[in-house]
């Protein structure tokens, strides 16, 4: 092969090169016809074209975006009718934070890249392919090189419509990328499903045994009536409900709230007026009608004649006035049968007493007494309501009567429950218990629930006007049967039915800026893709020209570009731009015997002699010739780009641990559109990593056909039409490794792993919810006195309450009284907040204060009798000459406790009573004595001893309300405070006295044995078990044996200490009581206060995060040691011009040996050919012969593999 000259003098180049009018290709009038050289022998020749150029593909990606863009459409109708997308789940959670992300980045935008790319290689062939233009321009055409605004403004001032579309469309993919981070975020939101299935999980009995009430409906109600517990689920001032429960699963079901159709039962009482007449006594003992009268009741619907009511003024002889206010039950006289003729009567009025008088010395004032008679009603109703998931009654209205209704127990069961439940309370009216009494007055405490009421909740009323006081008692009643009738009037059930049902869950919603930002971008984007649908390039040369190869086949007949370039290889672009001043070119498809050809044609128009310094190739090339190195491939940069994300590994960890430490990074405000920032700008920072790697892996693609050409000698045809360029990072990957060429290998895997950092770091921050903190102060208000003895505590009012707190805690869903909890008994804490306390009321009411205060708790010491006698009736009632047990002489004397039947199980607890001892029973006041068993053969007793001791207890309270929340006691340190028992010194029978009867009452000498032969004590043992039915039902043959008795002592300590931490309130003292005064305890606490939104920052996508920028620095520090680019090449091969000069020095090769169609055909027809595998490639400095002798060119050298 003959070299050619080194440089054609100007007349050379008029000769080579045609002038303009001769040129004529072989171009129809359309574009279709111009893509479509004229056919020869049957065969049509087509340009080629890049697949993602052409037609289907694009329409494929334009249907990408359409359903992108309807898919977020979509989401947002969804968002808009749903309050969210979808309820949000923990183990879903990277599907929404990645989801998004990474369909439109690792899909489209990879699709996307391709349609870039090949669009700004073909640009300048279509370009030529169009018309003549511009040399200088055209061939030196660069839109790979440059930055994405570079290209941009360049394309838009050159009228390149095509590049200035796939530009613009691949910043609004990044900015898709950016907005897709932050399209779905969180956000509590009320949902509403309208097709909720509700179940009735209780329904109404028909059948109401009044027997087993405990005490349990009036101590709710009386509550009520103090506000110290809220309303009990599943009741209203108005009635009870069934249970309303969904069986569909939310993310906070605690926020559930159920709209349907409950039954509703609802009772009052029907009263009339009565008129009223005092008749005298008709007992003749003075003793008997000095407290007796006579009454005459009349009202419309029912008289009552001649019945003896008991009252009296004391025991003054003279004339006495005096008010009355009663409420008990007779019975009409006047024709009414059975229950119908019940009635409660309530009479407010005065009486005269004159017990100096022989005859009638109780007088009735009728002028001044008002009565009313009444009858309990009642009905089951359909409701509608709305009831949260624990069944708080929310909303109630549309009562409808129910149909078919089947015939109910009798109305008036409903006063003998409350008459029962009242009985069972007498504690908390202030009434002592006795475990075998007749009491004198057996409507007594049911009277004191009415007029403590109506005194109470009305005190200013006129309780002597009849219609306020039919208006009172009857609210009263419906309040009390209503507790009554949630409580034992419901069964379970499972009724279906469809409603409503409202919920606050943390829903994934669609951010309004971001979806702006993707839809506005997305319609854009749609216009654009059409647009570049109509003028995309196509049927641009003859083959791919991508590669080193593939260039030199498709100007294989161009001469007049090859011989231009001929010794252009070693000089610059600039010196290049020069000599081709006052050329044109254009590509032409055309044949030349027979065969289609494509070329490329330089028209010389007006070539002037120009000077090219650097044109001339000196002796020692080599030193003098600037060699082209991009900045991307840099060492300098190259270790920047690892520094740098070495460095955002660094900072990741750094904010982890300072997220994890702070419960968070920062305080975010989740409305407004500042929260943006947190989804973007890490978005963009990792867009930015990607970006910077990306030009190092693009730079490498680019240059390693001509690195691994010049490294290595000789090469084949495989490493000349090399191409990891245009291919996908995946395919890259996979054929450099199977080639061992590791650094390309590594710059794929960067170029696959770079959009997953913008993919994971949308899930990387996400706001939560939480309690902030601060510093707060407490100091003691009063303090216990640890010397106190039961005779101290004789007038103390304290118990009344207590034993209302005391059923209550043990029954029902109670707030603990100020500075109790469960067991434990705190002194009164004044606190202290800072100065920077300024909380919101809503916020305030979420808030709490957690810390360590001193408690007392009591402590039982408990052990079983070892001796005793074998029949329990042996201990009780009056004994004469018979010796004393074992069991008495622990102090323990019961005589009072009743005789059970002699099969059925009881159990009693009480104070000691050492009467046999003779001994004052003060002695043993810290002795509790307690007996049980399955019959009066079968029992075991057992003694206690108690104790108080003092410790210290990790608590939370209510910042609002100092309401103590939980209580952790700290065992270890436990110390001893006393050993006396809290009660009155006058009671043996507590603390039966100071518990509430939980099932009918333990009154065993008054009416019947409802509560089996179990004391109030052992009511509520039994009840902590979970036998809160009947207590017949509790299993107590199973606790006769060593391990339960310990079960027994364990339920029993549980009920004593909570007794004993209510009664300590009649140990308190103020500070100043004791000489010299107490000192205030100060108490450090922290408070925790809601309504704080902080940034948290994900572990999981952190770590991927780290693993991603590590591997991706490792990579570049690979091919920063693998592949020096330094001394390459001598210019950017990106233009046409730039290649063409590589490869026209030695383009004999192209000229003469050419097979048939190569020019036509790709690389894998090439390979079948063994033309192309005797063939070997280099790439350097070689020796080039001219006119004027031997000098230096650069560029591609091409011989037979012998002689390289």
């Amino acid at each position: 092969m003959n070299p050619p000259t080194q440089r054609s003098s100007e007349r050379e180049l008029r000769n080579l090169i045609p002038p303009s009018p001769a040129v004529r290709p072989l171009w129809g009038q359309n574009r279709e016809e111009a893509a479509m050289p004229q056919a020869q022998n049957n065969q049509d020749w087509y340009g080629w074209t890049p697949v993602f150029l052409r037609k289907k593909p694009l329409i494929g990606l334009l249907s990408g975006f359409l359903l992108i863009l309807l898919a977020i459409v979509a989401l947002a109708v969804v968002d808009s009718k749903h309050a969210g997308v979808s309820s949000a789940e923990s183990k879903i959670y990277y599907l929404w934070t990645y989801g998004t992300t990474a369909e439109v980045m690792t899909i489209v935008a990879a699709l996307w890249a391709k349609v870039e790319f090949r669009t700004k290689q073909a640009m300048p062939w279509e370009t030529l392919k169009r018309r003549s233009t511009p040399a200088s321009k055209t061939l030196l055409m660069d839109y790979l090189s440059p930055s994405l605004v570079e290209s941009l403004w360049g394309a838009l001032r050159r009228a390149h419509w095509p590049v200035a579309v796939v530009i613009t469309n691949t910043l609004l993919i990044q900015l898709l990328t950016v907005a897709s981070t932050g399209l779905l975020y969180l956000q509590r939101t009320p949902v509403t499903n309208s097709r909720c299935e509700i179940t009735a999980s209780t329904d109404f009995v028909n059948e109401f045994n009044t027997s087993r009430i405990g005490a349990t409906p009036i101590l709710a109600t009386l509550a009520l009536q103090n506000n110290t517990i809220p309303m009990p689920p599943g009741t209203s001032l108005k009635g009870a409900y069934q249970r309303l429960e969904t069986q569909s699963t939310y993310s906070r079901p605690s926020s559930v709230q159920i709209d349907g159709i409950s039954k509703s039962f609802r009772a009052d009482l029907k009263c009339e007026t009565a008129t009223v007449r005092g008749l005298g006594s008709n007992c003749d003992a003075w003793q008997c009608h000095a407290f007796n009268v006579t009454l005459d009741i009349t009202a419309p619907g029912c008289s009552i004649s001649g019945f003896n009511y008991t009252t009296g003024c004391g025991m003054s002889l003279g004339p006495t006035y005096c008010d009355v206010k009663s409420a008990w039950t007779t019975e009409c006289d006047n024709g009414h049968k059975g229950q119908t003729a019940n009635r409660m009567v309530f009479m407010v009025g005065k009486i005269l007493q004159n017990l100096s008088r022989s005859h009638d010395p109780i007088d009735l004032l009728a002028n001044k007494t008002t009565t009313i008679l009444c009858e309990p009603n009642y009905e089951i109703v359909d409701a509608h309501v709305r009831m949260d998931q624990a069944g708080n009654i929310l909303e109630e209205r549309n009562f409808t009567a129910l149909k078919n209704v089947e015939p109910g127990f009798p109305p008036w069961n409903l006063i003998d429950g409350l008459h029962t439940s009242s009985r069972a309370a007498k504690a908390v009216f202030g009434y002592t218990y006795s475990y075998s009494s007749w009491s004198f007055a057996p409507w007594l405490e049911l009277s004191d629930l009415f007029f403590n009421w109506i005194e109470i909740d009305d005190p200013k009323g006129n309780i002597k006007d009849a219609e306020f006081l039919k208006a009172k008692v009857s609210e009263v009643f419906s309040i009390a049967a209503a507790q009554m009738a949630k409580i034992h009037l419901l069964k379970p059930s499972s009724k279906m039915q469809i409603g409503q049902c409202s919920v606050t869950e943390d829903r994934l919603r669609i951010r309004g800026l971001s979806l702006y930002m993707m839809v506005a971008s997305l319609v854009v984007l749609l216009v654009l893709v059409v647009l570049f649908i109509y003028t995309r390039p196509g049927h641009l040369a003859s083959r791919d020209p991508t590669t080193i190869g593939g260039l030199a086949l498709v100007l294989a007949r161009s001469p007049t570009i090859l011989s231009l370039f001929s010794d252009k290889g070693a000089v610059t672009l600039k010196s290049i731009r020069t000599d081709l001043e006052g050329m044109s070119c254009r590509s032409t498809f055309s044949t030349n015997q027979g065969q289609q050809e494509f070329s490329v044609q330089i028209t010389a128009n007006n070539i002037k002699s120009k000077t090219a310094p650097d044109s001339e190739i000196p002796k020692a090339a080599t030193e003098q010739i600037k060699l082209w190195n991009p900045v991307s491939l840099h060492r300098s940069f190259k270790s920047l780009v690892i520094a740098s994300l070495l460095v955002l590994v660094i900072l990741l960890e750094v904010m982890y641990w300072y997220s994890k430490e702070h419960n968070g990074v920062a305080e975010v405000n989740t409305h407004s559109y500042v929260r943006f920032v947190w989804a973007y700008v890490p978005a963009i920072v990792m867009l930015s990593a990607h970006t910077l790697v990306a030009m190092v892996a693009f730079s490498s693609l680019q240059i390693f056909p001509y690195f691994q050409l010049l490294k290595r000698s000789p090469n084949t045809w495989d490493d000349a039409s090399r191409d990891y360029l245009s291919k996908f990072a995946v395919q890259s990957l996979s054929k450099s490794i199977s080639k061992h060429h590791w650094s390309v290998a590594c710059m794929s895997l960067t170029a696959l792993l770079g959009p997953l950092l913008t993919v994971v770091v949308s899930g990387l921050y996400t706001p939560y919810e939480i309690q902030s903190h601060l510093g707060v102060s407490l100091s003691t208000a009063d303090s216990f006195n640890a010397s106190f003895k039961p005779f101290d505590l004789f007038y103390s009012r304290a118990f009344g309450p207590a034993s209302a707190n005391v059923g209550l805690l043990l029954t029902q869903n109670f707030s603990n009284p100020l500075w109790t909890y469960d067991e434990f008994a705190f002194p009164k804490f004044n606190i202290t907040y800072p100065e920077e306390y300024h909380i919101p009321r809503d916020d305030e009411l979420k808030s709490n204060i957690t810390m360590t205060l001193p408690a007392i708790r009591a402590t039982l010491d408990c052990n079983l009798a070892t001796q005793y006698p074998q029949n329990f009736s042996k201990l009780l009632g009056y004994r004469s000459n018979v010796s004393v047990s074992a069991f008495e002489h622990l102090g323990c004397d019961p005589t009072f406790w009743p005789m059970p039947d002699p099969s059925t199980p009881f159990g009693y607890f009480s104070m000691a009573n050492p009467s046999k001892l003779n001994i004052s029973y003060l002695t043993l006041s810290n002795t509790l004595c307690g007996a049980y068993g399955t019959s009066e053969t079968n029992w075991r007793p057992f003694v206690c001893k108690n104790t108080i001791n003092q410790l210290d207890v990790n608590v939370t309270i209510a910042a609002s309300t100092s309401i103590i929340l939980s209580a952790t006691p700290l065992d270890n340190t436990t110390k001893y405070f006393s050993n006396e028992t809290l009660y009155r010194a006058d009671s043996l029978t507590f603390p039966s006295k100071m518990v509430p009867t939980l099932s009918g009452h333990a009154n065993f000498g008054g009416q019947g044995l409802a509560a089996n032969f179990y004391d109030p004590v052992f009511q509520a043992v039994i009840y902590t078990t979970g036998t809160t039915g009947d207590p017949s039902d509790f299993p107590m043959k199973l606790y006769m044996d060593d391990e339960g008795f310990e079960k027994i002592i364990e339920h029993l300590q549980h009920v004593y200490r909570i007794v004993i931490a209510q009664t300590a309130a009649a140990i308190r003292i103020p500070l100043n009581a004791t000489s010299p005064a107490t000192s205030p305890l100060m108490v450090n606490g922290t408070l925790h206060y809601p309504g704080v939104w902080r940034l948290r920052q994900s572990g999981i996508s952190t770590r991927i995060l780290d693993g991603l920028l590590i591997a991706m620095a490792i990579c570049v520090a690979i091919s920063l040691v693998l592949m020096d680019t330094r001394g390459v090449l001598s210019k950017n091969p990106s233009s046409i011009a730039a290649g063409a000069s590589f490869i026209a020095g030695r383009s004999d090769w192209l000229r003469d040996e050419m097979i048939q169609n190569a020019q036509w055909s790709d690389d894998s027809e090439l390979k079948k050919n063994p033309f192309w595998g005797g063939l070997g490639f280099r790439l350097g400095w070689w020796d080039m012969e001219s006119k004027e002798g031997v000098s230096k060119n650069f560029g591609l050298d091409v011989k037979e593999k012998n002689y390289l």
